[in-house]
């Protein structure tokens, strides 16, 4: 082979390098543009949602009552105040152990507590409507990541008598049927919702929080007595 084929050979090699290497280096750039301008919404929101805890504040419901001609007001319709059990499985240290003492308690077979406290989640529900007898036992074991927290369910005073009128409230404490149903938005109110950010074990740093969502209680409505041919009754 002469000088000049080997020369030549040898210009074609640095040519093909620099073609690769320019490549590589557009590829590279290409890459970390996508990353840094398109993807980087993407990633700033997961990295606040693994810094930060949103809870929502459940507004009260509004009280139904109805007027009497010669007494004051009954109420028919109102709240009562249960709690509710919830795990933050980072913070339990020994998930087993833990489900093993609250099966018996929460009548829940223990391997569906087990999963639920091995879960990925800061906050996972384990039962609602507690007794008070289950409550005091909860309270009692301190176990770390398990927590109570009270939950409004709806509760009728004089019974199922007027349940075609009023209605009820269903799991998703929304109105269903009768009255609870054509107020439902007024009664319900606006729940608020405030962030709060929290560190590596999913525990809620209170100082460093940030109001999303103002809590606007439910409007409560008085019925007045109406005759049986009326379409409805008046609501004050």
């Amino acid at each position: 082979m002469s000088a000049f084929q080997e020369h030549t050979i040898g210009r074609r090699r640095i040519v093909f390098l620099r073609l690769l290497f320019l490549f590589l280096f557009a590829l590279l750039s290409f890459r970390l543009f996508m990353l840094q301008i398109v993807a980087h919404p993407t990633y700033v929101a997961k990295a606040k949602q693994q810094h930060t805890m949103l809870i929502d504040s459940p507004a009260k419901r509004g009280e139904l009552f109805a007027a009497t001609a010669l007494t004051e007001p009954k109420m028919v319709a109102t709240n009562l105040i249960k709690p509710m059990v919830y795990a933050i499985p980072p913070q339990v240290k020994d998930p087993l152990k833990a489900s093993l003492i609250l099966a018996p308690i929460l009548s829940l077979s223990q391997e569906e507590i087990k999963t639920k406290l091995q879960s990925k989640s800061f906050y996972v529900p384990l039962k609602k409507h507690l007794s008070a007898q289950q409550e005091q036992q909860i309270r009692g074991l301190e176990l770390p990541g398990i927590a109570l927290e009270p939950e409004q369910w709806r509760y009728f005073p004089e019974g199922k008598w007027a349940g075609p009128i009023l209605g009820f409230v269903n799991h998703e404490k929304k109105g269903q049927y009768g009255l609870e149903e054509y107020l439902d938005e007024e009664l319900r109110g606006s729940g608020g919702k405030t962030e709060f950010e929290r560190d590596t074990q999913g525990r809620v740093i209170s100082y460093k929080a940030q109001e999303l969502n103002k809590l606007t209680d439910g409007k409560s409505f008085e019925l007045t007595p109406c005759k049986p041919f009326y379409r409805r009754c008046w609501l004050n």
